[in-house]
């Protein structure tokens, strides 16, 4: 549903984090309106919620969108937890260690910046999204951080990990 078609540069350089009516709608009407005649012919109820969200003009609008998208994503974590447990024996080993848990994307972010990992995909201190492999650093930050720390569970508190040391 949150997938649409466009040119990179556009995202990067125009577009950025702002939604649609925030990046066109004021700035440049014209190009925003032929945005929306573009999505306007979009089939189905998707095309429609689509649509929806791309005429969000209002930011109680777009932090009520992005309460809910934290919850979805709050909840896929637990199922995923949950299956991965289903697949691998239990989210617990023998003696009671937890050996599967999601964390949250701001610790990950902390510990990718703490241990200079961004500069695995990029010569800069900051993420790149632009291909896969960052799903693989971000999944080394994590693994890597349950071996320093005695708990696991540091890296789910809302504050993010204190001090961790290099892996």
């Amino acid at each position: 549903m949150n997938k649409t078609l466009c040119y990179h540069e556009e995202n990067r350089t125009r577009k950025g984090n702002n939604t649609p009516w925030e990046a066109y709608g004021e700035s440049d009407p014209e190009k925003y309106e032929v945005i929306l005649q573009r999505v306007k012919s979009f089939n189905g109820d998707a095309g429609k919620e689509k649509l929806r969200r791309f005429m969000v003009n209002e930011i109680g609008d777009i932090e009520e969108w992005a309460t809910q998208q934290l919850n979805d994503t709050r909840y896929a974590s637990k199922l995923a937890v949950q299956y991965l447990g289903l697949l691998y024996g239990g989210r617990e080993d023998e003696s009671g260690k937890q050996r599967i848990f999601a964390t949250r994307g701001g610790a990950t972010g902390f510990l990718r910046s703490v241990w200079h990992i961004n500069s695995i995909l990029n010569d800069g201190p900051t993420k790149t999204r632009d291909d896969h492999r960052h799903h693989a650093v971000d999944a080394i930050a994590i693994a890597s951080a349950a071996f320093t720390s005695p708990h696991p569970y540091h890296l789910s508190h809302p504050e993010g990990p204190k001090s961790l040391p290099v892996p």
